[in-house]
């Protein structure tokens, strides 16, 4: 029997309390779903959906016109089939009734998968930095993140806790994960809820904020850094609908942030009292 891990049973939860019943994002795929698959629905769907029909390209460094030649040739669209079906997103519908207490029961696991969160600020908000910074904060993953702090170094309740906005262009929401010991999935969530009221209570001091910036600001830096790292970069803002300059702003923003910017951002957008919790074991 295939065994599923608790991370993912408690994503699949996650999404389905996030969206409305039986919406596209709602719905999470079985295993007897991929086994009603044929050849030939494969085959169709590849044919609808894989068209130059909405397709880019991008080009970091300094190709040749040999290159451009190359590519032009090789990925002649007059060579592929035309689509006539409307490349659209799904519509998103939030859930306006999820458990806000849930648990996915996993037999035999060996420890629990926790994840915290709710929809959050649009990725084209004018907050939406400030967001990023106060998140980073709270656990951008480094040791010196508040909840890597508390609940890993100082409590030993896990080895690793990050917090995260997923930056999709038409849903974003704030997550918290985790894996801790099924005895202690109680007291991590306490935890986490109480760093959260610490940032909308308590202003940031200087030394810990100029480090999360610091960090924040080498991550951004390692976007621009290579030809790959570039053109990855212009991938990320042209699915996000964004221009070139949404770097440059965020270096601006970099510039200018306070320990008063992160007060006010959890104060508005970081209410633990709304997160959706989900719990797998």
């Amino acid at each position: 029997m295939l065994q599923i891990r608790t991370n993912a049973r408690a994503m699949r939860r996650m999404s389905r309390e996030l969206y409305a019943p039986n919406t596209r994002y709602a719905v999470v795929s079985s295993l007897e779903d991929h086994q009603s698959m044929s050849v030939e629905h494969l085959k169709q769907f590849h044919t609808s959906n894989y068209t130059p029909n909405d397709s880019f390209i991008f080009i970091a460094g300094k190709p040749t016109e040999e290159v451009y030649r190359t590519i032009e040739k090789t990925l002649d669209q007059s060579s592929w089939p035309k689509s006539s079906l409307a490349q659209k997103l799904p519509e998103v519908i939030y859930n306006s009734n999820p458990t806000m207490r849930a648990h996915e029961d996993v037999p035999n696991a060996q420890q629990a998968s926790l994840i915290m969160g709710n929809r959050t600020l649009s990725i084209y908000d004018p907050d939406y930095y400030a967001l990023q910074l106060t998140v980073h904060i709270l656990g951008g993953g480094y040791l010196g993140s508040r909840l890597m702090s508390n609940i890993r170094e100082e409590k030993g309740l896990t080895y690793s806790i990050g917090a995260f906005c997923m930056d999709n262009p038409i849903c974003n929401e704030l997550l918290i994960t985790s894996d801790v010991n099924k005895d202690k999935v109680e007291e991590t969530i306490t935890e986490i809820k109480n760093e959260v009221v610490k940032l909308q209570q308590e202003l940031v001091s200087r030394e810990e904020f100029d480090l999360a910036l610091s960090i924040l600001k080498n991550q951004a830096m390692q976007m621009l850094d290579g030809t790959i790292a570039t053109g990855d970069l212009l991938t990320y803002l042209y699915r996000l609908k964004m221009d070139e300059k949404y770097q440059q702003n965020l270096f601006d923003y970099f510039e200018t942030a306070t320990p008063e910017d992160v007060l006010q951002c959890a104060q508005k957008y970081l209410d633990p009292e709304q997160f959706i919790t989900v719990d797998a074991h």
